[in-house]
Parts: structure tokens; sequence; C-alpha cells
């Protein structure tokens, strides 16, 4: 923590524990409430627990002689009854939630009658309000006006409530403190000269309180108690009303408002910048900050350390905390530009579905009426596998491909159960045929918000769960002795740090990023490929693998290379995101420089073809070729077609449009539009929504499927080059624990891999939207085979 953070939580402590030592309850309310605004929870709970355990400890010492033991035993016997049935499910609140039981709590006890108020001499009373405070300990850090209400419910007098009700709290802290800390392990350990401090702030405004304590009357006491306890619940409600409601609305008006526009720089939600590159923070500014190489890191340790911050990232750090280990993820990109390739997808995920109720299971928001007016079909496991093996010429490793298919509804509902929220890509893969919406080619859901939404989606829930964050710090090699992994070296303003940890997941991407490597594996020519995504991708993970004797895998010399914009930048612009692409393509033709169709577009769906046919450009004279579309399909040209930054050639006469084509033949274009013109089978209807047939009959490169004629004006081309997504080839994993293999077969211990640098599962060709699919499927699986090794260390 900085200085001014450590100092105005001291002020605050002091001025919490006064407030506390005078009314004995109100200083803990507002003191769970700011540690929960700048610490995650689980941290909050412990620094909570020892400043209230401090505090009350004290206020006891102070007021001994007015203790009420019995009341503190039949309270404490209900708190060892709550403290042992919470104990089973070990659970923890996110902060929304604390704060709205926190806010609540006031006005429900309000609503008790006077015959039902409680009696502190009463043991079944005792036991029963001692169960709910505990209860409420738990799930927010401080029981609040529930404890209040059991002890100025009975005859005692303003110090015997006081000083009885510190020694049980006393207890519930103490419990607290067990319960939170045994829960997160080494997550949150708190620096010890900020809990000494802690300590002697709580025992100073105890002290001073217990004077002004003495002078009050008991009449006093109740009515201002009351006045703080209505105050400060009413913040909290309004608080987490504003977590549940309306920071979500505000995500999905503007995700990228809460983005910083500068390298280096971020915006937390309220706006504030601050410099990030060289520290661990919790994501959109939220938590506690450790620089990175100086003191405060010093002896820290990790159970998980994942590299990456994409979806496959994330997911094994979902995984892995859901597991019970601490978990800090290293991205080499600076905050506003991380995410990975994940941030630059249309987040569609491709998974098995047998009817609209699995649907229904990851976006219950459905409404009747989008229902009935779709036709979503199924998409079983033996379509995903069929498509699996047909697009990858049968190459996919089997067992590999097995996971995918197999877990991919599960790792659905698991991500929908995390918070993550889905919508049907109604846009991009449904057309109204007859007044509903047909879905094709198996892709019906996509990430709410696309890649972006993704993202930002995942940044939430890793601040929910208390995950650790660093950016602008690239891991460049593992800590192996030769048997076990045990950390990462990382580079960080210019410096070589040491994170250790007891296993290490790499989920940083293929190497696409690397224009060497694309010349080495892919081969003569891959250097002139624009990147469809991250520029950070430039295979680290792989190489620190291959470093200490992985097994390399899968189709090297293969990659996910789509048409993209030929005047694109060289790598993905996050203002324009996936825009650059041209997917309608099947529905009109390519040609290139020599002024020929040199492709079948409509081969199949472009979600099975799209990912070859960039490779395909690629190869083509100059690298280029022109998308081409007459006036009756200009009008069903996706999104993407209609941005500001198009390479665009429109005309309306087909002579003029030919001349337009720059670096293209015109002669030979226009004999080509003759000869494509006259073998398209018109008597065939077309019909996107299927492969149609309507195709071409005795041409070199016959069409299969939506062959439309090229002869209606406005005539409209767009030019377009190679993008290359990701690459295919990486390292080897075992399938049920996503450990990584090495050459003589044999799994490192403390090593996993997830995501786009897992070799073996694509080979030449990519069913859309299986991707993402892959990184939340072996993500999971290797976020849990990473905490089990910490679990069996």
């Amino acid at each position: 923590m900085s200085a001014f953070l450590v100092a105005g939580l001291c002020l605050t402590m002091v001025g919490t524990s006064f407030l506390s030592g005078i009314f004995g309850m109100a200083g803990g309310l507002i003191l769970v409430g700011v540690l929960l605004a700048l610490l995650p929870l689980p941290e909050a709970m412990l620094l909570h627990g020892v400043t209230q355990l401090a505090s009350n400890g004290w206020r006891g010492l102070l007021w001994w002689r007015h203790v009420r033991w019995n009341a503190v035993a039949f309270y404490l016997s209900g708190c060892a009854l709550a403290l042992l049935l919470w104990s089973f499910t070990r659970y923890v609140p996110p902060t929304p939630l604390a704060l709205l039981l926190l806010g609540v709590t006031p006005f429900m006890v309000r609503l008790v009658p006077d015959s039902l108020r409680p009696n502190p001499e009463s043991p079944l009373q005792g036991t029963l309000y001692g169960s709910l405070c505990m209860s409420l300990i738990l799930l927010t850090g401080v029981a609040g006006p529930l404890i209040d209400t059991y002890f100025l419910g009975g005859k005692l007098d303003r110090r015997e409530i006081v000083a009885t009700k510190a020694v049980c709290q006393i207890f519930g802290h103490a419990a607290k403190l067990i319960y939170f800390g045994a829960l997160i392990d080494q997550a949150a350990t708190l620096d010890p000269v900020v809990a000494v401090l802690a300590i002697a702030c709580s025992m100073l405004g105890t002290t001073l309180a217990a004077r002004v304590l003495a002078a009050m009357s008991d009449k006093q006491f109740r009515a201002w108690a009351n006045r703080i306890i209505t105050a400060i619940a009413s913040y909290y409600v309004a608080h987490a009303a504003y977590l549940l409601l309306i920071v979500p609305m505000l995500a999905l008006v503007s995700p990228s408002s809460l983005h910083g526009s500068r390298r280096g720089v971020a915006l937390d939600r309220g706006g504030a910048e601050f410099d990030e590159s060289p520290r661990i923070q919790r994501p959109h500014g939220a938590g506690k900050t450790i620089r990175l190489g100086g003191t405060a890191v010093a002896g820290k340790q990790w159970d998980v350390v994942v590299v990456g911050a994409g979806n496959a990232a994330f997911c094994a750090a979902l995984a892995a905390r859901e597991n019970g280990a601490s978990v800090l993820m290293v991205e080499r990109a600076p905050k506003e530009l991380m995410g990975g390739n994940s941030r630059f997808t249309a987040g569609a995920f491709r998974c098995v579905y047998d009817g609209v109720d699995d649907l229904k299971a990851i976006m219950p928001d459905l409404t009747a009426a989008e229902i009935d007016r779709s036709d979503f079909g199924t998409y079983t496991q033996d379509q995903f596998y069929d498509d699996m093996f047909r697009i990858t010429n049968y190459r996919t490793d089997g067992d590999l491909c097995d996971r995918l298919v197999g877990r991919s509804r599960d790792a659905m509902r698991w991500l929908h159960s995390k918070g993550m929220k889905f919508d049907p890509i109604w846009g991009r893969q449904a057309y109204l045929i007859d007044g509903k919406f047909k879905f094709w080619g198996g892709l019906t859901v996509e990430s709410k918000g696309g890649g972006p939404g993704l993202v930002e989606q995942h940044l939430k829930l890793a601040e929910k769960q208390g995950i650790d964050i660093v950016y602008g710090t690239r891991a460049v090699e593992l800590i192996y002795d030769g048997n076990v992994v045990r950390g990462v070296k990382v580079k960080v303003n210019g410096a070589i740090e040491e994170i250790k940890c007891k296993s290490v997941v790499i989920a940083c991407g293929g190497f696409e990023s690397s224009a060497e490597m694309r010349t080495k594996y892919l081969g003569p020519g891959w250097e002139l490929a624009k990147v469809r995504g991250t520029p950070y991708n430039t295979g680290d993970g792989i190489n620190m693998a291959l470093a200490i004797g992985a097994s390399s895998f899968g189709n090297w010399s293969g990659s996910h290379a789509v048409q993209w914009d030929y005047n694109a930048p060289e790598f993905g612009d996050l203002s324009v995101g996936d825009n650059f692409q041209k997917h309608s393509y099947p529905w009109g033709i390519l040609i290139n420089a020599t002024g020929r169709r040199f492709v079948d577009e409509g081969a199949d769906f472009r979600n099975y073809t799209y990912a070859k046919y960039g490779a395909v450009v690629l190869k083509q004279p100059n690298n280029f070729a022109y998308q081409v579309f007459d006036g009756k399909i200009v009008p069903m040209l996706r999104a993407e077609y209609r941005i500001k930054r198009v390479s665009k050639v429109s005309a309306n006469t087909i002579e003029e449009f030919a001349h337009k084509l720059e670096g293209v033949n015109a002669e030979a274009f226009l004999d080509e539009i003759k000869k494509y013109n006259a073998a398209v089978k018109k008597d065939v209807p077309f019909n996107p929504n299927v492969k149609d047939g309507r195709g071409t009959v005795g041409l070199d490169f016959n069409k299969s499927n939506w062959a439309n004629t090229i002869e209606e004006p406005p005539f409209e081309a767009y030019q377009v080059g190679c993008g290359v997504s990701f690459s295919f080839g990486g390292v080897r994993i075992d399938p049920d624990t996503g450990q990584v293999i090495d050459s003589d077969m044999n799994p490192i211990p403390g090593l996993y891999a997830a995501g786009e640098l897992v070799g073996g599962i694509f080979y030449f060709n990519y069913p859309g939207g299986s991707g993402l699919m892959s990184g939340a499927v072996f993500g999971k699986i290797a976020g849990t085979g990473a905490a089990s090794t910490v679990r069996n260390a």
C-alpha cells in the first residue's frame, strides 16, 4: 500500500474505533464499507477482523467490571452453531451482496414487533441471535444493528451493553479471521506493518471514546445510536444498488469508456488516472496495489501464476481460484490493450445444445416472443464432432477434440454460473425467412458485448474473486529446477524479476504476431500478412515451455487466417475491432490481380471456410483479391462492409467498375464476369440459410452454393489481403489435467497450458467460434489442474 493510503486507513480506524467505543457498532459499519471500497473482499474482511478484534478487546478490558457473563454464554453458543454450519459452505459473497445485506439489516430489525424483542437473559433468544449475528459477521464482516437490537432489548445500561457486546464481538471477529484466513490461504496476506498500525489506531480511538461514553446518559446513547445506524445503512443500500444496477447498465451502454486512451495509463471507474505499468493491481483500479520489484512484494507467493489475460487465461484463473488457490495473472500488454486476441473477436462460442432449453440455461433473459420468432435448431455433440473432424481433414487429436466437444455445454453453464452473460447472434448468424429467424452453421451464442464485452465481463469476475493482475509485464522464462516449475521470470520496466509460485499456467497465445516465427513455420510470404489481433502474441509461452523440454505438437505450418482489409494496419486496432474482416464473400465472387476467380467461394458456410481463405488470398499475385458484389447482394452485406475505414470500389456500369479495380487486369475481369454469369444455375433459388445448391457449371473453379450473377448496379468491390488470427502449432498437454507434456511424453510438474498455444486441436482450418470455446474448456481444465498441484504440494 502507498503511504498515503496507509495514513488514510489509520485515520479512518481511529475515527471508527472512537465511534464504536461510544455506540458499540457504528464504527464497524463505516470501517467495513471503507475497506470493501479499497480492498478485495477477503482481504478487507481480514483487516477488518484484526482491527475489530483489537478494538473490542481493548474496550472489554476498559469496561471489564460491567460485562454480563450469562448473556455472553448464551450468545456465544449460537455463534458456535452458526460458525459450524457456515464452515461447510465456505461461502464468500460478492461485494454488492455484502453491502446490501449490511444495509437492509437495520430496517428489517425495526419490523420486529415489541412482543418479540430480545432479552439477553434468555438462553433461547441468546442462541438464536448469536446464530444470526455470526451469520452476518461471516457474510458482511459485521453483525451491525442486529446485535445492538439483542442488547438494547433488555434492561442493560449503556456501559453493560458496550462491555458485554465487546466480549461477544471478540469471539465473532476471531472466528471471522479463522474463516476467511483458511478460505483464501495466502491470497490476501496482510502487510504486518499495516496490521500493527491498525491495532494501535483502534486502541487509541477506543481509549478516547471511553471518556465520552462515561459522560453520556442512557437516553442520549440510544437516540444517537439509532440515528447513526439509519444514516449508514441507507448509504450501503444505495451503494449496493449502484453496483448491482447502475454499473452494469453503464458497461452495456459504453464498455469502451471504462478504458484509458493512453499507453501505460488506465482509468478507474471514477475517472482518476494512475500509472500502472510497474504495478500489480486489481481490475478497474479497485483493490490493492503492490509494487513489483519493490520491497512491498518481497516474500509474497501466489499459488498459481497465469501468464496471459485473454479468455483462456481468465478461465484458468477463475477455475484455480474456485478450487482454493491464490492467483496472479501476468499480462504483457498495458491495461488499455490487454485481453489478448479475445478482445478483437466477435465473442462467438461454438457449443453443444440439444434445443432451446439448453440455450435458456445460459441465456435466461430470452423472452417467449424471441423464442417464438426464432428457429435455433440444435447443435448436437455428433454435429460438433463431425465439423471438427471434417474441417481439420480428420487430423484433430481425438482426445483433445473429445474434451472440447464433450465439455463445451458444461463450460458455458459454468461461465454463466460465474456471472458471464450471453446473447444469441442475431445479426450475423440468423436470417429472417418467412417471419422467423433461422440460425445456421452451428454458431448461435456470443458473449454480451462481443469480444470487448467478453474481456470486460472477465475483468469483473476476476475482481469479484480476488484475482490479482499485473500489466505491462512480460514473462520471459520459467523457473525450473529440472524437476518442478516453481515460478516465472518477468521483465518489467527493463528489469528482470522473479515471481515464485506452486504452479504456472501459460495461456498467452500463439506466435502469429512474430513476423520471424510466421516466416519460419508458416512459410515464405507470411511476413507480409497483417495480424488480426494483439501485437503481443509473439510465442513467449510456447518458447518458454520448449526451452525446458516441452513437446511441440500440432499443425505448426497452419494458422487461422481470414480475409482482412488490404489497407488495415499491421496489427489489430481496438477502435475498429474485428470489422476489418470481410465475411460476406460466399454470396459474391473473389477476383485476383489477373482478373480471374481462384476459389469456390460457396464451398461451405462462412463459418467453415473463412479461417482458411485468408491464406488462399495471401498466395495470389501481389497478395490481394477483391470481393465483388452487385446490387442484389449489397443490401445483405454484413455490418463490417459499412465502416469508414474500408478499401472499397463502386460504379454503376460494369465497364467503369472493371477499370476502377486497381491492380486488376480489366479485360480479363470483364471476360471472367461474362463466363461466370453464364454458368450460374439461375433456376435454383438463392437461400442464405442453407447450402442451396445454386452453383455454377463448366468453370475452372465452380461455385457450389449461393452463386449470384454480377449484373445489377451498383457494383461494389472490397480489396482484401490476409489477416492472421492465431497459429495452430503449440505444446502438447494432458487432455484431462491441462498439464504440459515433455518430449519424453512425461508430464512437467507445475506447468499447465490453455488457449491458442495448445497444439493438436486445429489443422488446416477452423470452425468459427471454436477458439473461444477451446479457451474456456481447456482454461478450466488447466486452472483446476494447477490448483490440484497446490493442494497436493
